[in-house]
C-alpha cells in the first residue's frame, strides 16, 4: 500500500513539473506572438490553456484522492497540500499568457 502512495506522490510531482512548463511555453509563444505579430502562435496559445486547465482539475484530483484515501502526515500532505496552491497558480499563468496573445490579435489587426 505504502508503495503505491509513493508513486502517486511522484505522479503528483511530475505532473505539476509538467504543468510548470506547459504555462512556461504558454508565456514564451505568447511573447513572441506579441512582438512578431504572429496570429497563428497567439491561436496556439489560447488553444493550449485548455490543456492547462485540464492539468489542474487532474491535479487537484489527484491530489484530493491521495489525502482522502492515504492520510498523509507531515511532508507528504504538505506537499499535497501545496500541490493544491501551485496548481491554481500555474493555471493563473497560463490564463495571463491567453490575455496577452488575445491583445496580440488586436495589435496586429489595428496596425
Amino acid at each position: 500500500m505504502r508503495l503505491h502512495f509513493q508513486e502517486k506522490l511522484e505522479e503528483i510531482r511530475s505532473e505539476v513539473i509538467r504543468m510548470g512548463a506547459e504555462s512556461n511555453e504558454m508565456v514564451k509563444m505568447a511573447v513572441d506572438a506579441t512582438l512578431h505579430g504572429d496570429l497563428e502562435l497567439a491561436n496556439r496559445v489560447m488553444q493550449q490553456d485548455d490543456r492547462v486547465d485540464a492539468m489542474e482539475r487532474s491535479l487537484l484530483q489527484t491530489a484530493m484522492t491521495v489525502v482522502m484515501a492515504e492520510n498523509p502526515v507531515a511532508a507528504d500532505l504538505r506537499l499535497c497540500l501545496a500541490t493544491l496552491g501551485v496548481a491554481s497558480e500555474l493555471e493563473n499563468i497560463g490564463d495571463d499568457a491567453v490575455k496577452l496573445a488575445r491583445r496580440a490579435t488586436k495589435l496586429n489587426t489595428q496596425f
